[in-house]
């Protein structure tokens, strides 16, 4: 019987400008069809403030699929962000 491993990474991005509600509807969007094409799923958390109508902080993301889909979308996004490493592992 093959063995279907999850693998997981969990890391933190900055909010690189205040974000509007429109900003983080567009965002999401573009994170499901990424996900889906990359055959990924997990969780995107905005952590921060709020600033009258516009959203600052970080991101906390944990996506989950095999270790190259993972690895392979995280490498994406590190060309796009700045992001700081919490773990790498296997559920």
């Amino acid at each position: 019987m093959a063995e279907n491993n999850i693998y997981s990474l969990a890391y933190t991005s900055p909010a690189t400008d205040l974000l509007e509600a429109s900003d983080l509807l567009h965002l999401m969007e573009g994170s499901a069809r990424n996900d889906q094409q990359y055959k990924i799923t997990g969780v995107l958390v905005r952590m921060g403030s709020r600033s009258m109508v516009k959203l600052q902080g970080r991101f906390l993301q944990i996506p989950e699929g095999t270790e190259q889909d993972v690895e392979l979308t995280h490498s994406c996004i590190q060309t796009a962000f700045l992001i700081t490493l919490f773990s790498v592992g296997d559920s």
